[in-house]
């Protein structure tokens, strides 16, 4: 089955940055924003955040609609560590993944990992692989 132009992933250019971060288009994105009426100038935009592309991201289409993608820190709820989940992760669970809006981490890497292999292991245990 063939993608639509929607669904295919945003290409990287490595050699274009901007403030340390790599470029997604960021004045294209900005002007989608401001054609939608969800921001008024390109000042509401965080110069180190990147802004959302409303034709991608499931945060663009909730009741309250999110902008741009900020640095987030969160605490692990399994061992207490204090993590950063990077705008550019939450680009690519929104954009490309196409996860739920609402979502937000709950564990650090290293306490997922071990979530996944917890299962597994569970699941060999009961029987349930394929072999």
């Amino acid at each position: 089955m063939a993608r639509s132009g929607r669904d295919e992933p945003r290409k990287l250019d490595p050699e274009k940055t901007e403030g340390g971060l790599p470029m997604w288009d960021r004045s294209g994105r900005i002007r989608k924003l401001i054609d939608r009426g969800l921001i008024s100038t390109a000042e509401e935009i965080p110069t180190r955040a990147i802004p959302v592309d409303p034709d991608c991201s499931t945060k663009a289409g909730t009741w309250s609609p999110e902008v741009y993608y900020e640095d987030i820190d969160f605490q692990c709820a399994a061992c207490g560590r204090t993590e950063r989940w990077t705008a550019q992760s939450q680009l690519q669970y929104f954009e490309v993944v196409h996860a739920s809006p609402h979502k937000r981490p709950k564990h650090c890497y290293d306490c997922r990992q071990a979530e996944v292999v917890r299962k597994a292991q569970a699941r060999r245990d009961a029987g349930h692989t394929r072999d």
